[in-house]
């Protein structure tokens, strides 16, 4: 479906007359604080990542003392990138430490036998596989937070427990030996900052560059804030470990290792790590990520290329199951007052619903619910639109419910299927009531309005220091008007793509999926258009490229 979208800009003040200016603007649109924060900082000031120092040189006394005894820790992490290399960067650190690896335990749960999190079938397998007296310490990473009843059975059993978590806290915090919390920061983050400072307690020193890649991976592929100050710092370095040194694991899932970009780290390895956990087993991610021979590493990562293809082509189905269904009026959405989209069906995937439901949302521009029924039980994966709380809305069906939670745009339950009914009549009568129609509008917001002559290789310098791009600091857009095509070409392998090239504009531009734009495009058209700016490396060569997000004739 083609929504027409409304475009906002940010700055409405007369256009720009030099790039100065357009700096300016650009900056005080963002509203970046302490940009050029360091780790070293940082870590120096562990208050400003809200950790306490007195709690760190307790927990390294403690795993001190592990090691000295020639004692076992566990790692328990969660399914999902920030969750797998969260488990990765503790492991490195007890490595670094002087830990044999025989007495470095892991577990990430398996999304399809112990849910998320430390969840009862988790809590099960523990207790099974470990005993305090050989494992007194058990590390609870990206999960935890909200674990009140089972933290305390396993703090009961004679298990110290230390949580590492940036998850929204329900009530108090649990009662764990030690918590490292922050919200505002990916798990990834957390953890990194709270091992340098434990290897710093513990070795005397820390070298920063050690897993600070690993970090600004989960921190990238969890969203996390790159307006925050720690995130950017975070990222930033990791991304220049990426691209001086990037991991052998890692290069075989990119195939480069060369002008690696937030980009790669969120669309490219991220979802490839994460396919592990959603089609098969997620210890294969983070077995990969921990692997230092070579011959296994490859073979390792086929692996991970073959689920994550798998990923894709049950994603597509899927997708397309259900937006038929959807367009035959199966399923509720498209009705004059529905304004959510509610999919089910026991032939979705579990590891597949948050994508599909990903996917409506984006393609109806409404919040979409998905849910994979086996047997009488549903697991349902929601996503949302700007504006519209979905977690707030799930609040309001709570009683229809075994479980639930998430956080504003994206968020998960459990329902019985005798409740189904009620469910799906109580949310559509909630999302009619409570969501105006204007919230259905596809916006586009973007920077300023730019003139030609100021479109040139200068500005992509400046447009290089607001970097790192992504999730609270995306990506600089700019609207241009009067533009007149003077060639087109169209690219790609089923004829989708478009190359424009514009009379007094010697800039090529590339417009994505441009040959299903709603008005199409002929040479001679006055357009205008609203993009981005960026190098574009090929064939050896590097040169200016407009990168076109959507385009209006004039």
């Amino acid at each position: 479906m083609i929504l027409e979208k409304t475009w906002v800009a940010l700055y409405k003040s007369a256009k720009p007359k030099s790039l100065e200016q357009v700096k300016k603007i650009l900056k005080k649109n963002r509203g970046l604080k302490e940009e050029n924060l360091k780790i070293k900082e940082i870590i120096s000031n562990p208050k400003k990542a809200e950790i306490g120092i007195e709690e760190i040189e307790k927990f390294a006394q403690l795993i001190t003392k592990i090691k000295e005894n020639n004692k076992k820790i566990l790692i328990h992490g969660d399914y999902d990138v920030d969750g797998i290399t969260s488990t990765a960067i503790f492991f490195e650190f007890l490595e670094r430490i002087g830990f044999d690896k025989e007495n470095i335990h892991t577990f990430i749960p398996n999304r399809f036998k112990h849910g998320y999190g430390l969840s009862k079938e988790s809590l099960e397998h523990l207790l099974k596989t470990e005993n305090p007296k050989d494992t007194p310490l058990i590390v609870l990473v990206d999960c935890g937070i909200t674990s009140h009843k089972n933290i305390s059975t396993l703090e009961k059993k004679g298990f110290k427990v230390a949580v590492i978590d940036h998850h929204t806290l329900k009530e108090k915090k649990p009662k764990a030996s030690y918590i490292f919390w922050n919200k505002k920061i990916t798990a990834s983050a957390l953890t990194y900052l709270v091992t340098s400072l434990l290897e710093i307690k513990i070795n005397k020193y820390t070298d920063i560059n050690k897993s600070v890649d690993l970090a600004a991976l989960g921190y990238v592929a969890d969203l996390g804030n790159l307006k925050d100050p720690i995130g950017r710092a975070i990222t930033k370095k990791g991304l220049y470990i990426f691209n001086k040194a990037i991991r052998p694991n890692i290069k075989a899932l990119l195939k480069k290792e060369k002008n690696i970009t937030t980009f790669d780290l969120g669309w490219i390895i991220g979802p490839r790590i994460n396919a592990a956990g959603r089609i098969d087993s997620p210890q294969k991610a983070l077995n990969l990520i921990l692997e230092k021979e070579f011959n296994n590493i490859n073979k390792m990562s086929y692996e991970i290329e073959k689920l994550n293809t798998l990923r894709q082509k049950d994603t597509k189905e899927m997708f397309e199951q259900a937006l038929v269904g959807v367009s035959n009026k199966k399923y509720p959405g498209l009705g004059d007052n529905e304004k959510i989209i509610i999919v089910h069906s026991k032939e979705f995937h579990e590891g597949i619903i948050g994508l599909i439901s990903s996917r409506l949302k984006q393609y109806f521009f409404k919040p979409a619910i998905c849910i994979s029924w086996e047997g009488d039980i549903g697991k349902g994966s929601c996503r949302s639109i700007p504006g519209v709380n979905i977690v707030d809305i799930l609040k309001k069906t709570s009683t229809l419910l075994e479980n639930f939670g998430g956080h504003s745009q994206a968020a998960g339950f459990t329902i019985l299927k005798k409740n189904f009914e009620d469910f799906e009549s109580k949310i559509l009568d909630i999302t009619d009531k409570d969501i105006p129609k204007s919230a259905l509008i596809p916006k586009i917001e973007y920077d300023l309005n730019l003139e030609r002559d100021l479109i040139k290789k200068e500005l992509l310098g400046i447009i290089s220091e607001l970097e790192p791009f992504g999730n609270g600091n995306p990506e600089p857009l700019f609207v241009t008007e009067n533009l007149v095509i003077k060639e087109i070409k169209i690219l790609g392998k089923e004829q989708q793509h478009l190359k424009l090239l514009f009379e007094e504009l010697e800039i090529p531009a590339i417009y994505f999926n441009g040959t299903k734009n709603k008005a199409p495009l002929n040479k001679g058209d006055n357009i205008k258009i609203l993009y981005s700016l960026n190098e574009n490396h090929w064939q050896g060569n590097t040169y200016l490229q407009i990168k076109i997000n959507d385009v209006k004739k004039m």
